[in-house]
């Protein structure tokens, strides 16, 4: 069976499994142009003239029973990643990394949150319930670098305490997934780090760039 994604999507969708093999989640991008209100119970959808603003759709689906539909829909609106962005970056520059386009998405172990990275040095870790921004993560650049369009590469670890987000000078950050500090960053590579993962079970973490290294947690 094929599941219909609607027809104005925008960009190339994305898929995933949770860790557990029962859930898998299902994302796209999405102009929004309508406007949706409750009255005495029943929601009315309405067209709005000032509401353009894109959104990027995240639908979960019980793999057992997807026929059914999702059982939750999200909507992560490209303002509310604006705002996350707001105080640690230009608002130029968070108005342009908030239209970045998404390319991958992770649960965590827990299924609580899921990480979605972008183009532009970006990604984001989404409340798996009502799909609101919990944290945003940005690529490190060398001084005087320009940011490359690229996508950001990142991970959960397996304890779902850390994110992993590979830099674009070389380095490797590691942030707290609740605080959004970062807790060390790894040096050891001579250029872009565009591969991150973790071992499922134990404390180990790969990186890449032209070289690979690999780290005990």
């Amino acid at each position: 069976m094929e599941l219909k994604l609607p027809s104005n999507t925008e960009g190339s969708p994305l898929a995933v499994f949770d860790s557990t093999g029962l859930v898998f989640g299902v994302s796209a991008g999405q102009p929004d142009k309508a406007g949706y209100v409750s009255l005495g119970g029943f929601v009315v959808s309405f067209q709005h003239p000032l509401s353009h603003s894109p959104t990027q759709f995240v639908n979960l689906y019980d793999a057992r029973n997807y026929a059914a539909g999702p059982f939750a829909e999200m909507r992560v609106a490209r303002e509310d990643i604006e705002r996350k962005l707001a105080g640690s970056v230009t608002p130029e520059r968070a108005y342009a990394l908030s239209r970045s386009e998404w390319t991958s998405l992770e649960f965590n172990k827990s299924g609580k949150q899921i990480l979605a990275c972008c183009a532009n040095g970006l990604a984001i870790s989404i409340d798996g319930f009502d799909g609101g921004i919990a944290r945003a993560f940005l690529s490190e650049i060398t001084p005087g670098a320009t940011q490359s369009t690229t996508p950001l590469a990142a991970c959960f670890t397996s304890d779902d305490k850390s994110v992993i987000v590979g830099n674009e000078d070389g380095t490797v950050s590691c942030y707290q997934a609740d605080s959004g500090l970062l807790a060390r960053r790894l040096r050891g590579h001579v250029s872009r780090v565009s591969a991150v993962a973790c071992n499922p079970k134990y404390c180990q973490l790969a990186t890449a760039c032209t070289n690979t290294a690999v780290w005990v947690w």
